[in-house]
């Protein structure tokens, strides 16, 4: 299972550590064939996402077992969760937002209160799919991190939380991976077919042009 599926690996803290594919994965075990460099030490934990075409996108926990030239060991593989194809079909589009609010995460509870930032943070969009999107930025945020923000491309503006899950660090700009937060059917099916327009759009510009 999932042999030769692309994979990234990232860190506890969210951060990416290596991406490749994943070269077989028997029981608890899997090797990962890395692309470029990677950074790892013997028994640290890791969060692996498997993209599989008819899965979607699977997510792994384990630990780092043995560092080869090329590969990786991981041992303890354990699955976390999948989204299906739909919730995984994503689009590269270029889209420039603002954070003017972020919640209180010191009052308790499920129901967190909007606080307004002293200065609204540019972000740019780079892809986005019915259950998150990819944004870079020049603010650091930690893993976890939420925000709302009123999506306004999908036809009808749409409200949603925005929660950090993985940060990558270029020196002077950040990028993140983030999911929508409690985002129901509807907005999902909405932002769907958003991605499937952009796609098609796409797709006739190359033949085009």
């Amino acid at each position: 299972m999932h042999e030769f599926d692309k994979c990234l690996v990232m860190s506890k803290s969210g951060s990416k550590l290596a991406e490749g594919f994943v070269h077989d994965f028997e029981q608890d075990i899997m090797r990962v064939c890395v692309n470029g460099e990677f950074s790892f030490f013997v028994s640290q934990e890791v969060t692996i996402f498997v993209f599989n075409q008819i899965k979607g996108e699977c997510v792994y926990t384990g630990t780092v077992e043995k560092l080869e030239v090329k590969n990786i060991i991981f041992n303890e593989i354990k699955f976390v969760h999948s989204m299906q194809k739909r919730d995984n079909t994503r689009v590269n589009k270029v889209l420039h937002y603002h954070i003017t609010h972020k919640f209180d995460e010191d009052i308790e509870g499920d129901v967190k209160p909007k606080i307004k930032l002293d200065h609204p943070i540019d972000i740019t969009v780079i892809n986005i799919s019915a259950q998150g999107m990819y944004f870079s930025c020049n603010q650091k945020f930690y893993v976890g991190y939420r925000f709302p923000l009123v999506f306004k491309d999908a036809g009808r503006p749409i409200d949603l939380v925005i929660e950090v899950e993985r940060c990558e660090d270029y020196n002077r700009s950040y990028n993140y991976g983030c999911r929508f937060v409690d985002i129901n059917e509807k907005d999902m099916d909405n932002i769907f077919r958003f991605v499937l327009h952009e796609q098609i759009e796409q797709r006739r510009h190359n033949l085009l042009f």
